[in-house]
């Protein structure tokens, strides 16, 4: 056989080869068109590129395991030609990756490199190993210029309740590295021991259970920027205290804080009591970025989370860019600060954050893109010429809505209201793109005869056709409805029976072409809404049914039949197509 073909998803690599008996060659195909075989005479051309070039290839594979296994395609020993000096070229390269692989087998690979080869960078990302510590000594011992070491296995995020003072990871020293990034899950990791540093680090990212925090930026004498991700924080005290050693680093190296974040599922952390001076805390080192996220879990977690609301100032953030708080306890921002959020591109507050000045706040912060935040009372009032994406969510209070942001080009509202409140809505946004705008009714939702709306939301999609022209933008409402009628017979002088009803009013839908019901039951005056849209939209195309009742199919292949122009889709409960009868047109 001269030639085998095969299929490749990747870049088409030619890869000719010949053995000690008899000339072969790989042809490869891309979409499903051959490339020829070579000629016969082809030789190794591969091994006959310079080392360079072969590293090159090597390192482009992204994974030193993958790089070695590459010697099981190299010439047998003793070949005139190449012998195999191209094995062992992947102990030459300079940018280390191992992706979930097993720690012994990165171990060995580790140990496979000189201790004089220069590494420019190690990267090992969620490894298989109950043992972190000694994969960190094993690349130390390379001393790399950059490390990234990033555990990912759910072992390592097992909450526990008491954390022993003695840390699981224990960071060697890294004498030539400039840039750590290091996230080791919730394990606890401390400084290297007495006399250990990191001389030339200059660029950290840390994420874990940190322990002695200040101790290890003092190991750090040419650290410039830090960013800092406390896990799984159980002691308030602790925590002030590592904020202390960062403002006092901060302070006297001249550190940058890129990211200063907080990941808790602990009630202690986000309280009455201690939310406000934490807040004040994190502000004092200027971070560019600050996150706070509470997260279910822990022993002591339970209904308690909830009691309670927790009222507090928002600190100006004077350097951040960011700021984002994913809480589970209810906070209220109720003082505001006299300064600017001179920096802030981004605002998210959502869920339980609320803040009932928003006006006030976004005229603190010029040069705010992107906000979003759920408001517990109040109305919506924004005025921004700087917002670009904003996301609002209210609920009862709200009576007033008024936007005027003139470059905003994603807008979300969600309010809920109760029934018969009156709300003013007045939006000003020329440049707006994409719209979901949804209001829910919380008590004595508004009747349409005997349908109740519960929630109706109207929102901006793209259209399908696939045309070169610019794709205009169409309008999709929704609505959940429910029925109050019963199944019995209607009683004397039912408003259903009179001429005025709704069945028998005219609307005027020219621009609908799709429509969507799903849960239906197959209910008569159900039925007599189909035969009512489709007599008040001309311009009707697809009609998509999904039944609570199975038995009704063929009556709304019957409704929709009289009209060739509508193709018509009824589903089942479990999400098959069922057939419409024979005889009418298919869709």
């Amino acid at each position: 056989m001269s030639g085998v073909g095969l299929s490749w998803a990747g870049p088409v690599l030619f890869i000719p080869f010949v053995s000690r008996s008899r000339a072969r060659s790989f042809s490869f195909s891309l979409d499903g068109i051959a490339i020829g075989a070579p000629p016969q005479e082809s030789y190794d051309r591969i091994s006959a590129l310079s080392d360079d070039m072969i590293l090159l290839v090597l390192s482009r594979l992204g994974s030193v395991l993958a790089a070695a296994r590459t010697g099981l395609l190299s010439l047998p020993e003793g070949w005139q030609q190449h012998p195999r000096r191209w094995r062992g070229l992947w102990t030459r390269l300079t940018d280390l990756v191992f992706c979930g692989d097993v720690s012994d087998t990165i171990e060995a690979a580790l140990a496979g490199f000189s201790a004089s080869h220069v590494v420019s960078s190690i990267h090992i990302r969620s490894p298989r190993t109950r043992a972190p510590s000694s994969l960190l000594r094993a690349a130390a011992l390379l001393s790399p210029a950059e490390l990234a070491f990033v555990l990912r296995n759910e072992e390592q995020f097992i909450r526990t309740l008491y954390r022993s003072p003695v840390a699981d990871i224990v960071l060697p020293s890294f004498h030539r590295v400039t840039l750590i990034e290091l996230d080791v899950g919730l394990l606890s990791i401390g400084p290297p021991p007495a006399g250990g540093e990191f001389p030339a680090l200059e660029n950290l990212s840390l994420a874990g259970y940190i322990l002695d925090l200040g101790t290890l930026l003092s190991r750090c004498p040419r650290l410039r920027v830090l960013g800092v991700t406390f896990r799984d924080a159980n002691d308030p005290s602790s925590l002030h205290a590592a904020l202390a050693a960062l403002e006092t680093a901060v302070a006297v190296l001249g550190i940058t804080v890129s990211l200063l974040g907080i990941e808790t599922c602990r009630i202690y952390v986000v309280n009455a009591a201690g939310f406000g001076p934490l807040l004040r805390s994190m502000a004092r080192p200027s971070p560019r970025k600050l996150m706070i996220t509470q997260k279910f879990g822990g022993h002591e977690y339970g209904s308690d989370v909830f009691r309670g609301h927790i009222e507090t100032d928002l600190p100006c953030f004077h350097s951040a860019t960011s700021i984002e708080m994913d809480l589970l306890s209810t906070v209220r921002f109720t003082p505001l600060p006299d300064g600017e959020f001179s920096a802030l591109d981004r605002l998210s507050l959502p869920w339980r954050c609320s803040i009932p000045d928003l006006d006030s706040l976004v005229s603190r912060c010029p040069r705010l893109r992107v906000l979003k935040v759920a408001l517990a009372t109040g109305d919506v009032t924004v005025h921004s010429a700087s917002l670009q994406d904003l996301s609002v969510y209210g609920n009862m209070e709200c009576r007033r809505i008024d936007i005027v942001a003139p470059v905003l080009k994603k807008l979300t509202l969600i309010v809920w209201t109760r029934s018969g409140r009156e709300l003013s809505v007045s939006i000003s946004a020329p440049m707006v793109e994409k719209v979901l705008w949804q209001r829910g009714y919380s008590t004595s939702a508004p009747m349409l005869g005997f349908w109740r709306i519960n929630c109706a939301r109207l929102e901006s999609r793209q259209a399908e056709e696939d045309t070169r022209a610019q794709i205009p933008r169409v309008h999709a409402l929704w609505l959940e409805i429910s029925c109050t009628a019963k199944r019995q017979a209607c009683p004397r002088n039912c408003p259903c029976g009179k001429p005025k009803n709704w069945s028998s009013q005219n609307i005027s839908l020219p621009h609908l072409k799709e429509l969507e019901i799903t849960c239906f039951n197959g209910e008569d005056y159900g039925q007599d809404f189909f035969r009512f849209i489709s007599k008040c939209s001309p311009m009707l195309k697809r009609v998509t049914v999904k039944l609570a009742d199975p038995g009704c199919a063929t009556e709304i292949y019957n409704i929709f039949s009289a009209n060739p122009s509508v193709n018509c889709y009824v589903y089942s409960i479990n999400g098959e197509l069922v057939q419409q009868p024979s005889g009418q047109h298919a869709p």
